[in-house]
């Protein structure tokens, strides 16, 4: 293993001892697109806790980058003209959304506090709005950070029903960390926010935005015309008021197949959240009786407890629309009346899911059985001595083994908890283990297969380090210390202060530095693979 920082152990073996191999695991990404669709559109009209209910609608705001650097050209016009284009037509194109704007960068050419609400949710697309969109023009630097936290103050963003979606053509240049504004939006206001980065040839520059999607839930897309602008705006949109309708029930439509986030409201997840059943009153049409099973595998015990059935109306005739909420089941085998048509049925174990389309008969009673196709997932974390990590020094990730057009891996657990069993669907998953809050980094690819257990440990080759600036060996430590921590290719490890710092470093060397009044004192650790390990600066007298 090496030092630090960004030179972490990638090998997919490295570190990790496993049980239970499978192979590679696919599904029809075609069809759970479809289904997806229909069952996000669907759900966002079942939410109990609608705008309407709650007597107020949940707006979103677009915040527009208008700074210097849009004056950049973007196909036949400026990344401004660009975008303000794409606002205007988009803004009233989703139905039920209302949309506001928010405008940064765009008076004044050397101030970070130049953001305007150009539009609220509420008002209407008139000629002084049009006015004031034509006359835009690029002005200032990008405070971003704080357009996000001014635009998520305004009225009509309601907590856990709204999205700021954010059009930028380059990171914040004020000095302000978006990505800490967005974990705080995300996380005290449950607001999601969507990213549209203008290309600029330099994607490297936008990578410093992924983060505010990524903290939210939000999405991250990278245009490069017109066109991609408009359909990204438009998608933003049109997530934006399924959202407003459902609230914090967190549904996203992935590339390749769906994958539902854990909330209150899918239940059936590890640390099980409650879920209210609702079944319908049958009309006096001709109905049969519906069962329904799961099991993990074809060969498999049937499932006794944690699951969720879903079941929708399909329509044929109008598949673009949603499919009509019909029960809600939390039974492990239940039985049900149906009127003859054509539904989906979706169920829930844990992470793991299915769905299939069914067709019910008059006076025909009818059995269905689904195998999820799903296994079980255990992770711990050893040192290199074999002793157990206690779990609030350790930090698991689970995400896809695809990436996505940008190199990406979509996260499908952050925060796993660890020794205990996560349901998913087979196949391949790539699993990050930290350990403390440096640079003690493993990561491998982890195989789940069907009706099985996969335990997972990883082994951490790192120790904990403790530092302290001293006159004379063995002295008393120095308070108001800053020590920052390089590896042996300069790159800052971590950066800490005070008169006794702990932490856990990757087995390996590294050059500490301490600055205290003015002066600054180097020196060299190697650290091992486990234990703990003091080190002592010595002022020089």
């Amino acid at each position: 293993m090496r030092g630090a920082g960004a030179d972490r152990p990638r090998s997919a073996a490295r570190g990790w001892t496993r049980m239970a191999m499978a192979t590679r695991w696919t599904e029809s990404g075609a069809m759970r697109r479809a289904i997806a669709v229909l069952l996000l559109v669907a759900l966002a009209q079942w939410e109990t806790h609608s705008a309407e209910a709650a007597g107020q609608e949940a707006g979103a705001i677009i915040v527009l980058d208008s700074s210097f650097t849009t004056q950049d050209s973007f196909g036949a016009s400026t990344k401004l003209q660009a975008a303000s284009n794409s606002v205007l037509g988009s803004i009233d194109r989703v139905p039920g959304l209302k949309v506001g704007l928010v405008a940064f960068g765009h008076r004044k050419a050397r101030t970070c506090s130049d953001f305007e609400l150009l539009k609220a949710t509420a008002s209407a697309v008139n000629e002084d709005f049009l006015r004031i969109m034509g006359r835009l023009k690029p002005q200032g630097p990008a405070p971003v950070a704080q357009a996000l936290d001014f635009a998520a103050r305004t009225p009509g963003i309601l907590e856990g029903r709204s999205t700021l979606i954010l059009i930028a053509s380059g990171p914040d240049t004020c000095q302000a960390d978006p990505c800490a504004i967005a974990q705080l939006l995300g996380k005290e206001r449950k607001l999601r926010i969507d990213v549209v980065a203008l290309s600029s040839g330099q994607e490297t520059r936008m990578n410093a935005l992924k983060c505010v999607a990524a903290r939210t839930g939000g999405t991250f897309t990278v245009v490069d015309d017109e066109s991609g602008l408009d359909a990204a705006l438009t998608a933003s949109l049109s997530a934006a008021a399924t959202r407003a309708a459902i609230g914090s029930f967190n549904t996203r439509v992935e590339s390749g197949g769906w994958s539902t986030e854990a909330t209150p409201a899918m239940g059936a997840m590890d640390g099980g959240a409650e879920v209210t059943s609702f079944v319908p009153t049958t009309t006096g049409g001709p109905s049969s009786a519906v069962s329904l099973s799961a099991v993990l595998t074809d060969t498999g015990p049937q499932l006794v407890s944690g699951i969720t059935w879903r079941i929708f109306a399909a329509k044929d005739e109008a598949p673009d629309e949603a499919a009509r909420p019909v029960a809600t089941l939390t039974e492990p085998e239940p039985s049900i009346m149906l009127p003859e048509g054509d539904y989906l049925v979706n169920v829930a174990y844990g992470r793991a899911h299915e769905t299939r389309r069914i067709s019910v008969k008059a006076g025909t009673a009818l059995a269905e059985r689904f195998i999820l196709n799903a296994g079980g997932l255990r992770l711990r974390a050893v040192t290199a001595n074999g002793e157990e990590i206690p779990p609030k020094s350790v930090a698991f990730t689970i995400q896809s083994d695809e990436r996505d057009a940008l190199d990406e891996r979509q996260t499908v657990i952050e925060k796993a908890p660890v020794d205990t069993i996560i349901r998913l669907n087979a196949g391949i998953y790539h699993v990050v283990s930290v350990y403390g809050d440096a640079n003690a980094v493993v990561e491998s690819d982890v195989s789940v297969e069907a009706g099985k257990l996969t335990e997972a440990s990883v082994n951490h080759k790192a120790a904990r380090i403790t530092f302290r600036l001293v006159q004379q060996k063995g002295g008393e430590a120095l308070a108001d210390t800053v020590w920052r921590i390089y590896s042996p290719t300069g790159q800052l490890v971590k950066q800490t202060a005070g008169a006794l710092p702990t932490h856990i470093l990757a087995a390996g060397s590294y050059t500490v530095e301490a600055e205290r009044g003015g002066e600054r004192y180097t020196g060299s650790v190697e650290v091992k693979e486990d234990g703990q390990q003091f080190v002592e600066l010595i002022i020089p007298q």
